[in-house]
């Protein structure tokens, strides 16, 4: 080696690497045969004689191939590993998996902080953090993803999918337990339901036969999520999901002997419910059913799918209730609800079909001599919610749940009639489900869609006076969809309500820092506005003393 000039440290080195690439390639091998228990024998003597050098950075990558292929690690290295923290950093996660198997500390430990990291990357989404994405209106509300879609571009998902990993059962269940704990712990937070649908549907999808076929067999909300998943990627629910939805339903309801496992399939289910987005899909069925009804002239209570909507909806208001008590029965309604709520909402909404096409038709009869003159506002039809109707809104959560899905279906509608929107939202003002980010995202959304007729001092009172800038004194998720709404509004406001607004959304002490960079766009978007209205106005009034118009140069 010293006629050759090759120093025998690189000597050593390079047969090391040699003889570590030749026992790696030879553990792929082996791992490919391990029906054969002579190769986990091989595999076992391989680690019995490598481990003591697990430390050693150049052996190192020998010893964790070995302990990622071994089907079942020794007590004594897993406690080693264990009790060396930067040890325990290092190792593969599929040694990780062995170690949670036994110690859920440790795994509670490694996986709520990604429950936690997919709630605020759900509300980012929701909220559009970035200002350019918050002072755009969206091309489509975020609650109406694929389902599929939503999971394959999360990156949280895909962590929590190398966790868990294909092929431990029992992760999956400790996952799911952790996961309850947490939702019932932070009781003013659904996207944890999201999460629990996004982890079976993991298991559904993997491409792991053994593990899917098991979760089939053993988890008994599976199908049931399945359904509703397949009922979101398609925005409704037809009539033979609703009717395997039920038969789910009525065996977990109607089981009079049940175990202890038994009893929690109807918690599951409604945690699956009360996910957000499944709330859009059954809400938003339910509204088309109620219009459904009033074009047929039929009665709510006489629409079969429409009553099992309103018990799935039932259920996911009740979800935390039924969730916390292991012994719980599906929630008794009131008949009320069906006899009077229901048919109530269902003449707000025919009021509102009225209301648009009464507009539509007096715009029509208009001679041209009338339409010289600026066309003014329709003024405001003036409802009042009957007192029956604000008890239940008050006593049966579900009934808030649907008056939220009537509200959002009415800011879609054409037309400046709002009378019944704005006693409905007055009517449910009070709810803190009326301020969850899930609801408000899609109320903003169709917003400002009609963000012109803003003008109307009533409707501006209704939503932002009465409502939204009431509900944001410290809640900065409020205030950003607030501003989301005034930045498409301001063009259209007179130069009166422009002037309240502004002054009614400058940021608050506490909020300053969050929001100041908003608030200055929004500055100097109503400058911009301004300016142009003053330009307008100089226009006309040269054109009115026939004066030449001067053409800007270039």
């Amino acid at each position: 080696m010293d006629l050759l000039s090759v120093h025998r440290y690189d000597f050593h080195r390079s047969v090391v690497d040699e003889l570590k690439e030749k026992i790696i390639a030879r553990v792929d091998v082996l791992v490919k045969t391990l029906e054969d228990k002579k190769n986990v024998e091989k595999l076992e003597t391989l680690l019995d004689n490598s481990f003591p050098v697990i430390k050693n950075p150049v052996l190192q990558p020998v010893v964790f191939k070995v302990l990622q292929a071994i089907p079942k690690i020794k007590d004594s290295y897993l406690k080693q590993i264990i009790d060396d923290k930067e040890l325990y950093r290092q190792v593969p996660i599929e040694v990780k998996r062995h170690i949670w198997k036994d110690n859920q500390d440790l795994f509670s430990e490694e996986i709520s902080p990604v429950f936690d990291e997919y709630v605020k990357e759900v509300e980012n989404q929701l909220l559009s953090l970035s200002e350019e994405g918050m002072m755009s209106p969206m091309e489509a509300s975020v609650l109406a993803w694929a389902p599929k879609y939503r999971r394959t571009n999360s990156a949280t998902i895909s962590r929590l999918s190398q966790l868990l990993g294909t092929s431990s059962r029992h992760l999956h269940d400790l996952a799911a337990d952790f996961l309850r704990s947490t939702y019932l712990r932070k009781r003013a937070c659904d996207h944890y339901c999201t999460l629990r649908a996004a982890m079976l549907m993991l298991a559904h999808e993997s491409e792991a036969a053994g593990l899917a076929a098991d979760m089939a067999s053993r988890e008994p909300i599976r199908k049931f999520c399945w359904l509703l998943d397949a009922c979101m990627r398609d925005h409704q629910l037809d009539k033979k999901r609703v009717n395997e939805l039920q038969q789910i339903l009525d065996k977990a309801s109607n089981s009079r002997t049940r175990s202890k496992e038994e009893w929690r399939i109807l918690g599951d289910l409604a945690m699956l419910l009360a996910d957000p987005f499944a709330v859009v899909t059954v809400g938003d069925s339910m509204v088309k059913l109620l219009v459904q009804c009033a074009q047929g002239e039929s009665l709510p209570r006489k629409n079969e799918d429409l009553l099992l909507l309103l018990r799935l909806m039932a259920l996911a208001s009740r979800s935390m209730e039924l969730l916390s008590n292991d012994t719980a029965k599906e929630p008794k309604m009131s008949a009320e609800v069906v006899t009077q709520f229901l048919p109530y909402m269902l003449t707000l909404l025919v009021d509102d079909e009225l209301d648009e096409w009464k507009s539509k038709m007096e715009a029509i009869a208009k001679a041209p001599s009338d339409m010289e003159e600026a066309p003014q506002p329709a003024k405001m039809e003036h409802y009042a919610v009957p007192e029956n109707v604000v008890r239940l809104l008050a006593e049966e959560p579900v009934c808030v749940g649907i008056a939220l899905q009537v509200l959002i279906h009415m800011t879609h509608r054409s037309g400046e009639p709002w009378g019944g929107f704005v006693c409905l939202l007055a009517a449910v003002a009070s709810d803190p489900r009326a301020v969850e980010l899930a609801f408000l995202h899609q109320l903003i959304n169709g917003l400002i869609g009609r963000a012109s007729e803003f003008e109307q001092e009533e409707l501006f009172d209704a939503v932002l006076d009465k409502f939204l800038l009431k509900k944001s004194a410290t809640d900065p998720t409020v205030w950003k969809q607030t501003y989301r709404l005034a930045w498409n509004a301001v063009a259209h406001l007179p130069r009166s309500l422009r002037t309240r607004l502004m002054e009614a959304i400058k940021p608050k002490k506490k909020l300053a820092d969050s929001l100041e960079p908003l608030y200055a766009k929004l500055v100097a978007k109503v400058d911009h506005v301004e300016k142009e209205a003053a330009a307008a106005m100089g226009q006309q009034d040269t054109a009115l003393f026939g004066l030449p118009i001067a053409k800007p140069t270039a």
